[in-house]
């Protein structure tokens, strides 16, 4: 089947392939591990481990990374595809 697809095809869903598999990085990066923190640090008490300031940081970082999360899938689309 590989000699009936054109190179232009192959290279095409190579290229979208590659983007998918950055946006699944993306995902966890901007997804997964901000809401495990957040939950982790919901589910147990984490106050008599860390500090105040710590915690708040922990709790601002991850939800500045989960507002990120909308921007980044069409950002890395439109970055790798060159907007096609």
């Amino acid at each position: 089947i590989q000699d009936t697809i054109s190179s232009r095809t192959q290279k095409m869903t190579r290229q979208l392939i590659e983007v998918f598999i950055i946006q699944l990085n993306g995902a966890m990066l901007f997804m997964i591990i901000p809401l495990c923190g957040l939950f982790t640090d919901l589910s147990f008490d984490l106050h008599d481990s860390l500090p105040d300031e710590a915690l708040q940081t922990l709790r601002m970082t991850m939800t500045i990374l989960l507002m990120l999360d909308p921007l980044q899938f069409p950002l890395i689309y439109i970055v790798e595809t060159g907007g096609h």
